[in-house]
């Protein structure tokens, strides 16, 4: 996909974009970051000048704020709540203390970062909340969709910012930051320490992330297999296709995840994890529809089996770079199967499938990027076609979320029921308000 604009065609126009974005960014400023980040994917596609890059990175971190302030601004019950009750009664002890007083403790993380923010913010429950998103979304922009791609980050941002379920952030707190960071150690492969460190970090901020360590093992096993070869191609994808109709056919029910539980339990300190697991399976949790998701999910699919092989040659790398593009397009395709499948195989068990897939639900529009990196051996105009209905149905997605907020119809809810009607200045009032 090439989306270099020639710099007389697209300087006068690409102005105007920011003009409306920033018109927009005022009165509604949810909606506005969209049209901003339009502006830099076109600005940074139309060989930009230094002062360009430095408005790019301006404009970046206005849409991390901003979105930081949506969902800190949410209204607070059961788990947010649950975590601002737990911030606050530790408020006094040291993270070590906090975790030992604890009858059923989080995991360490959420309490090191609690005593931090606390003395940051001398114990407002709002700044938590905001660091705490503050943290996710710089982490989203920066270091996950530049990772990615250098040239369409603003384009993956965008998909990612249109995923309803991006926004549950500052709602399954522990989870969301810990899926983050491990995302940001698949991206950072290059440098073993601090991949090594963040993977440690999302441990330690949610043990869900031990599921993900197959990936991981996966990728150390097929290290030296530089490129794959036509019939270990086919087998792959022929795996995955029997996996994927195994996944929809044998969905499972609350019998058989509870046999699964048992014996899960019966292993040496894993006992914990299956009594977590156990509650989101209680039939008194909403339930919760994944069938949208479908749509997004059958795009990738059809992409991440046409995936092409990297070709050293064909792409003028260096070895060093080759192998590191090569391991994290092999990290993010068992990740997103593995992913697929766990989603499809539990879709009927209530919460249970947004714990196991939070990373895929989430980050949905990250794996997008072999797409637009032109990774995938499919024809130009069908790539384009699947991406602008990809797009319309997002926009669509996102549209249907802020109108749910507005007449009280979301199981969370932000800006006081008012997306469309909160500007900027009440983004502001609103925060000054509750920190």
């Amino acid at each position: 996909m090439n989306l270099y604009f020639s710099a007389s065609k697209s300087s006068y126009y690409k102005y105007i974009i920011l003009f409306i974005g920033i018109a927009l960014w005022v009165s509604i400023p949810i909606l506005g970051i969209f049209t901003l980040l339009l502006f830099v994917l076109i600005n940074h596609n139309s060989k930009p000048l230094i002062i360009d890059e430095y408005l790019n990175k301006f404009i970046l971190l206005l849409v991390i704020i901003t979105v930081s302030l949506f969902c800190s601004l949410i209204d607070i019950h059961t788990d947010t709540k649950v975590y601002l009750e737990v911030y606050q009664k530790c408020a006094l002890l040291n993270p070590i203390e906090c975790i030992e007083s604890e009858p059923f403790p989080f995991e360490p993380g959420f309490y090191f970062l609690s005593y931090i923010f606390y003395f940051l913010s001398d114990g407002s429950d709002f700044a938590f909340l905001l660091f705490w998103s503050l943290i996710i979304n710089t982490l989203m922009i920066f270091v996950i969709c530049q990772g990615l791609s250098k040239r369409y980050y603003a384009l993956i941002s965008i998909f990612i910012l249109l995923n309803p379920s991006f926004y549950i952030q500052t709602f399954l707190m522990r989870q969301f930051l810990a899926t983050t960071l491990f995302l940001c150690a698949l991206i950072l492969n290059k440098n073993k320490i601090i991949c090594i460190i963040l993977l440690l970090l999302s441990i330690f901020n949610h043990y869900s992330m031990l599921l993900y360590l197959s990936v991981i093992v996966l990728v150390f096993l097929t290290k030296n297999i530089k490129t794959e070869s036509s019939s270990i191609y086919k087998i792959r994808n022929y795996f995955i296709i029997i996996l994927y109709i195994l996944g929809i056919i044998s969905s499972a029910d609350n019998s058989i995840i509870a046999n699964v539980f048992e014996l899960v339990s019966n292993i040496p300190y894993l006992g914990f994890l299956a009594d977590k697991l156990q509650y989101f399976l209680n039939p008194n949790l909403a339930s919760v529809s994944f069938k949208i998701h479908l749509i997004p999910l059958g795009f990738l699919t059809l992409f991440y089996l046409n995936k092409s092989t990297l070709i050293q040659n064909k792409y003028n790398l260096n070895l060093s770079l080759f192998l590191e593009y090569e391991y994290l397009d092999r990290s993010m395709f068992y990740l997103y199967f593995l992913q697929l499948f766990l989603l499809l195989f539990t879709r009927k068990l209530e919460f249970l499938p947004l714990r196991l897939t939070m990373l895929l639900l989430s980050y949905t529009g990250a794996f997008f990027y072999i797409a637009l990196e032109n990774k995938v051996n499919i024809k130009p105009r069908l790539k384009f076609f699947c991406l602008t209905c990809l797009t319309i149905f997002w926009c669509f997605s996102f549209g249907m979320f802020l109108h749910n907020i507005s007449i009280s119809n979301n199981s969370l809810n932000y800006l006081e029921g008012n997306p469309f009607t909160t500007s900027i200045i009440d983004y502001i009032d609103l925060a000054i308000s509750r920190w």
